[in-house]
């Protein structure tokens, strides 16, 4: 099971909150590394109850709708990947 947990924005400024919970610390090398080898899922970058709100008319449509949509507009999981590989 994943400790390491990631925030996105999905707008510029762009930043990413690590939460470790109560997971060691060296767990995140491993999680991060999970990154950089493609190992992770977009739907893993987000909470189950997250349900990003960028439209009006937003209340009105699926929370299961809205999360897809916004993962696959909004999630630039193969930069994310890029950028841990760089650190790595």
């Amino acid at each position: 099971q994943a400790c390491l947990k990631l925030r996105d924005s999905g707008r510029s400024p762009y930043f990413m909150v690590v939460n470790l919970g109560k997971c060691p610390l060296s767990n995140f090398y491993t999680e991060l590394k999970a990154i950089g080898d493609n190992q992770v899922k977009p739907e893993q970058l987000m909470d189950v109850d997250e349900v990003p709100k960028c439209q009006k008319y937003d209340e009105y449509i699926l929370p299961e709708m809205l999360r897809n949509v916004y993962m696959q507009d909004s999630l630039n999981l193969e930069g994310l990947v890029q950028v841990v590989q760089k650190w790595l």
